[in-house]
């Protein structure tokens, strides 16, 4: 599977697709120069039907989002691969590598009733709170992790929603929020530290969906 720039769409397609996603839209309200520089680092995959887009315990550098198809989120098994969950147009995904440095834990691969997925990845460090390369500043990046929070939260509500008695349903309602700062790193440091135990706590939840398949 080839990576290209821009996958055969123009900028302007691409802009107007990352316009639908909420993050993008935030960025390009607020400052329209940063999400410029941000499609000037994006690259675009274009994958066929049941085309693998992440491996399992592979480890790279990026995170990303679905433009257009769907895709099946998947653990593999010695009696088949266990969808987990999918992945509709606008959605992050690979953000618990990110997130906890680890390689990827599930395989991402195009749904088979999908005949075609288009996905947009960006570097770690262009989020990275100390290390953002200058293109977001402490407002962007607030952005971005303020809807990290909020994706992770939505994946926990939905698992809590669908195995309601399992031990680690509630789990993710006792992690504490924090409170607001005055300073900038702060609130972003507060927001990081609460992906980064929704993502704990997602990787705990990979093996027992496994056996509840």
């Amino acid at each position: 599977m080839r990576l290209q720039q821009y996958g055969g769409l123009s900028h302007s397609e691409i802009k107007q697709k990352l316009l639908y996603i909420p993050l993008f839209r935030q960025i390009e309200q607020y400052r329209a120069d940063q999400l410029d520089l941000l499609l000037a680092c994006a690259q675009v995959q274009q994958v066929a039907s049941q085309g693998l887009v992440l491996r399992c315990g592979d480890r790279d550098d990026r995170v990303y989002f679905l433009l257009r198809g769907s895709l099946n989120v998947c653990l593999p098994g010695t009696t088949g691969a266990v969808v987990l969950r999918q992945v509709q147009p606008g959605e992050m995904f690979g953000e618990l590598a990110f997130l906890l440095g680890q390689v990827r834990c599930a395989n991402v691969e195009v749904a088979p009733e999908c005949k075609q997925a288009w996905v947009l990845s960006l570097e770690f460090e262009l989020f990275d709170l100390y290390n953002s390369c200058g293109l977001l500043d402490y407002t962007g990046l607030n952005f971005f992790y303020q809807n990290l929070v909020h994706h992770l939260r939505f994946k926990l509500d939905l698992l809590r929603s669908e195995h309601p008695s399992h031990p680690l349903a509630s789990l993710h309602r006792k992690i504490n929020v924090g409170k607001t700062s005055v300073q900038p790193l702060d609130n972003l440091l507060a927001l990081q530290k609460q992906a980064r135990a929704m993502a704990e706590l997602l990787t705990q939840w990979n093996p027992a969906l496994q056996l509840l398949a």
